[in-house]
């Protein structure tokens, strides 16, 4: 499993959840290795779980240059816990002697990497030695690697294997992210006008959508939501899918609309009878619509046959 997140979305999580896994299935002799580029987020990585893992009887270890001097050290560390955090180039090291700690290594079920796309970087081709002889010597390794800026996590899944999938916040996430969405706008944009920008036409659909259904969800609930509505402004848009938007409050522009829907909506928006607006970066340029709160999903946009980064007028 490849996954691409902004940072802060919670992918660390991701791991934590791939690990109690093992440890509920019963699996006590399995081990898991922790992959990080850097030597200071192995350490930081090693001091969270120890806290976290230690009083369930999960013991971890820290392999890098800073901790261990010789390779027998290693391996006894190694040896006796169940979680091993790591860097490529100490890793690589490490099992290049791979059927002289065969029966250990037999017991690596779940391979954990951070910072995957450093995979297009000078220390690249260390990290992708560590995971094709995971690849091809381990047994039965589950591998979860993870991104914040990768963007062709499909072509990193498949090179995994083909049983592997490749999820990005643009699509299969974007339930979880507008559902986060949802509560961090119920908390610090409650009754603000609020606008979203989307990369593409495609994601504004999928996000009010999504949106939609939260606010929904909210009022069968009886809960407090980010926006009220009126429902007087109903049927006077064009584009009947906007309209059943604008029925949950929801507006959404972007280049693909009529002009009238276009103008209607940000008139709407203007006098506050819509309180969030879902939109394109079109928006942004040579339209004043004010706002308490700004949310960018992402910052890299479709243009012609790739994604490419907002350019700085973006």
């Amino acid at each position: 499993m490849v996954i691409s997140a902004p940072t802060g979305s919670g992918k660390t999580v991701l791991f934590e959840l791939a690990i109690i896994r093992i440890l509920l299935n019963g699996a006590s002799q399995a081990k898991c290795v922790y992959m990080s580029p850097t030597k200071a987020l192995c350490s930081q990585q090693f001091n969270d779980w120890t806290k976290k893992f230690q009083p369930l009887g999960v013991k971890c270890c820290e392999l890098t240059g800073d901790t261990v001097d010789t390779s027998r050290k290693a391996w006894n560390d190694a040896k006796d816990a169940t979680i091993i955090v790591t860097t490529p180039e100490k890793w690589d090291s490490l099992t290049r002697n791979w059927r002289g700690h065969q029966d250990l290594l037999g017991k690596m079920k779940l391979f954990l990497v951070d910072e995957v796309h450093i995979l297009n970087e000078t220390r690249g081709s260390t990290l992708e030695v560590c995971i094709s002889r995971m690849k091809t010597r381990g047994t039965a390794v589950r591998f979860i690697l993870l991104s914040a800026t990768a963007p062709n996590i499909e072509d990193i899944a498949s090179w995994i294997g083909e049983n592997s999938d490749g999820y990005g916040t643009s699509s299969k996430l974007d339930p979880l992210w507008c559902s986060r969405l949802f509560d961090l706008l119920q908390r610090h944009a409650c009754g603000k006008p609020v606008l979203i920008f989307c990369p593409t036409r495609k994601g504004v659909a999928a996000t009010a959508e999504q949106l939609a259904k939260e606010y929904k969800k909210c009022v069968e609930e009886k809960r407090k939501a980010p926006w009220t509505h009126s429902g007087r402004d109903e049927g006077r848009l064009q584009d009947a899918q906007l309209n059943v938007l604008l029925a949950s409050g929801l507006g959404v522009h972007h280049a693909g609309l009529s002009m009238d829907d276009r103008k209607m909506t940000e008139e709407l928006y203007l006098t506050g009878q819509i309180r969030a607006l879902v939109a394109t970066s079109s928006l942004a340029v040579g339209v004043n619509l004010p706002a308490h709160t700004v949310v960018i999903k992402g910052t890299q946009m479709w243009s012609g046959a790739a994604w490419t980064e907002y350019c700085d007028l973006d």
